[in-house]
């Protein structure tokens, strides 16, 4: 709670370092601690911010679970070179699928297939094409 006061009294956000000394303090109350990090590849990697977020979350490694998802990259690849991996693809049909129940859920967009079908079809074949399995 400290924290956030400080922050809220100042109009700032919490560094990197609060944000660890917070996490270790929380993981010490567990005896499993499950951590997920979705789209690592999205994190920058300007101003060292990544290899920054990355060393603090893989000094926590000893203590707790850690399940990463990142498209392919070399330097993201190096750091868990000695990890489990699983490489997961979309098939062309759930692509399909996904785009079609989008589609149907946005109000605009479905009149606009509604009046033009080809258009619809146009949208989900460039689409699922462009994917190449993401």
């Amino acid at each position: 709670m400290l924290l956030y006061q400080n922050c809220f009294k100042k109009r700032t956000r919490p560094t990197l370092n609060e944000w660890s000394k917070l996490l270790r303090l929380e993981v010490r109350h567990f005896s499993k601690v499950f951590i997920l990090i979705d789209a690592l590849d999205e994190c920058p990697e300007g101003n060292n911010i990544r290899k920054n977020f990355l060393d603090e979350i893989l000094e926590l490694q000893s203590s707790v679970q850690l399940f990463v998802t990142s498209r392919r990259c070399s330097t993201i690849e190096r750091e868990f070179e000695k990890a489990t991996r699983i490489e997961i693809h979309a098939s062309d049909e759930d692509v399909r699928r996904y785009l079609g129940c989008r589609i149907e859920g946005e109000h605009l967009l479905k009149r606009h297939v509604e009046a033009d079908p080809f258009l619809r079809k146009q949208i989900i074949n460039t689409i699922a094409e462009k994917a190449k399995g993401m």
